[in-house]
């Protein structure tokens, strides 16, 4: 069965942001990927997929169907822009709260393969997954990102981590 666990972190800064953690299959240990989200997009919007409306112009795939199909978990965490909230920016802060999601991810004692960690994002939430593998060395241990535009290719950013075979993360 599926699991959605929500909690709070809070980055360097003292600010709080939502951790969200998708686990498609809690009967193995899965690979993690760590997946933020896209510039002016919510974290649940990048796991379950975001209505074009206010924030996108087309209907937007999230990642959680991809994890779904290749059996990964995914953590993302709510971004703390400079000015706005919900703006993905690569704050420092914001790479810590990452790491201190990850740190939650261990107490709730998860099924996810710890030697099995990833990143990969769309656009700025790409940036953000390379700055995550520069900034947490030993825990990331491969990444990639989609730099286009959310609408249309990237439904399956996911590829972009799996077509590379780095470190057997996914299948």
């Amino acid at each position: 069965m599926e699991a959605l666990h929500i909690w709070d972190v809070a980055g360097t800064d003292g600010i709080e942001r939502r951790a969200h953690l998708f686990v498609p299959s809690p009967d193995s240990y899965l690979p993690l990927v760590l997946a933020p989200h896209p510039f002016g997009f919510s974290a649940l919007g990048n796991l379950f997929g975001e209505l074009a409306g206010s924030r996108t112009l087309v209907d937007v795939a999230g990642i959680a169907p991809a994890a779904r199909r290749s059996r990964f978990a995914v953590l993302t965490v709510e971004s703390e822009g400079r000015r706005f909230t919900g703006m993905s920016v690569g704050l420092r802060s914001q790479l810590d709260a990452y790491a201190r999601a990850l740190e939650g991810v261990h107490r709730l004692r998860a099924p996810i393969d710890t030697r099995r960690v990833g990143a990969c994002g769309l656009s700025m939430g790409g940036q953000e997954a390379l700055m995550l593998a520069t900034a947490l060395p030993g825990t990331v241990h491969a990444a990639g990102r989609h730099p286009g535009s959310p609408m249309g290719s990237a439904g399956d950013r996911h590829q972009v981590l799996s077509s590379r075979g780095q470190a057997g993360l996914v299948k």
